[in-house]
């Protein structure tokens, strides 16, 4: 199963833009955090989240929809490449919430940062 895993994330790391040494140490992490490969298996069989698995009690489905909103304020700069690729989004929320696993607080902190132009006074 392991490299069936590594295979998908070497294709989405590909799809995304991404380099190998990010395919690399996202499948170091995830394959060493049961939790979060068993919510990255779920939506890659069923493009659905569990939403299960918390730190600070955010989920995966939080960081993602704080990447989309905070991608907002970039869309006239086009500058991170992610308003068009699925793969990256996955990808980088992931890899987002296993890095927030380890130091939750800096996280948290970035996450009521700089959001979406959508509107003023969203925070």
């Amino acid at each position: 199963m392991e490299e069936q895993i590594r295979n998908v994330i070497d294709e989405m790391t590909e799809a995304a833009g991404l380099d190998k040494e990010f395919a690399d140490e996202f499948f170091r992490s995830i394959i060493n955090d049961e939790p979060v490969l068993n919510e990255f298996i779920t939506y890659l069989k069923t493009q659905k989240f569990i939403g299960t698995e918390k730190v600070a009690g955010y989920s995966i489905v939080d960081i993602l929809v704080f990447q989309m909103d905070h991608f907002k304020a970039f869309l006239d700069r086009d500058t991170e490449g992610t308003t068009k690729n699925e793969c990256q989004m996955i990808l980088k929320a992931f890899d987002t919430f296993m890095k927030m696993k380890k130091d939750p607080e800096k996280y948290v902190r970035l996450m009521g940062e700089e959001s979406g132009s959508d509107y003023d006074g969203k925070f």
